[in-house]
């Protein structure tokens, strides 16, 4: 239905003649019909998926990014396979001409992720945080399965902050905060794009676990977090300040020597 033809109007009539009233996708029919006259449909868009969304059509998830609106709403329907949508929006979008999961394919469908997914995160709302990324770690995935040969260091930086992020996301309720710290950094620093969205990932591992897990702890992972985006920006004196403060009141983290390292290597370097 959303590929380019002449005869969308004509075909768009005939469905409307055969839809029974009170179907559902007479609504459908409507909202087909308003987007490709130009209209603004938006709440028609969100009030259709909200009452459909068990199985969400990727064409709906085409349409609110063809017309620039926040995603989240449609991210955080239970129905929503972002990694669905993502596939189907690219090649709808015209970003590939490659066969299906080929790797220039699955290239342009994280490119898709970065630019039209990730940006929710920049909107009043955010989307449902690690169903976001699950899906964006998955197709980074897919993509060194096809491309076996290439070594880590080989791969686009955007694959391997996807695959990085799937490592992430197997540490969820593993209390292994140190570890998350640095796959944050690492990812981050592949894919600036990820930040927004892994820091509010962080956030949600710790308040579901907040039963057990400690105000130190919770400190020490926000302390980290502080001093590995202090070395991205460059900040390097202000990430020794801080590592020097945090080594003072937790000097047996195993994570401050090398994090000292980094900093010093960076500072050596100018």
């Amino acid at each position: 239905m959303l590929y380019p033809a002449e005869n969308k109007e004509p075909l768009l009539s005939a469905l409307s003649d055969i839809c029974p009233e009170g179907d559902p996708f007479a609504e459908k029919i409507t909202l087909f019909r308003e987007f490709f006259s130009g209209e603004k449909c938006a709440d028609r868009l969100f009030g259709y998926a909200r009452l459909n969304d068990i199985n969400l059509e990727p064409d709906l998830f085409y349409m609110a990014v063809s017309m620039d609106l926040d995603l989240s709403p449609l991210i955080s329907l239970p129905g929503c396979d972002v990694k669905l949508c993502a596939f189907v929006c690219c090649d709808l979008a015209g970003f590939c001409d490659r066969a299906a999961d080929e790797p220039g394919h699955i290239e342009a469908v994280l490119g898709f992720f970065e630019c039209c997914l990730l940006r929710a995160y920049g909107r009043k709302s955010a989307p449902d945080t690690e169903k976001l990324l699950r899906a964006y770690s998955s197709v980074g995935s897919r993509y060194a399965e096809l491309t076996e040969s290439l070594g880590p260091g080989e791969l686009p930086s955007f694959v391997h902050a996807a695959i990085i992020t799937g490592e992430l996301l197997s540490l969820a309720g593993s209390r292994s905060y140190g570890q998350c710290a640095r796959l944050i950094n690492a990812a981050v620093s592949e894919n600036p794009a990820l930040s927004a969205p892994l820091s509010l990932f962080a956030e949600a591992l710790l308040n579901e676990e907040n039963s057990r897990v400690s105000e130190f702890e919770r400190l020490a992972f926000a302390v980290k977090l502080n001093i590995m985006s202090r070395i991205r920006a460059g900040d390097y004196a202000g990430a020794q300040k801080t590592l020097g403060e945090y080594e003072s009141i937790n000097p047996k983290d195993p994570d401050i020597l090398p994090l000292g390292e980094e900093i010093a290597e960076k500072l050596r370097k100018g």
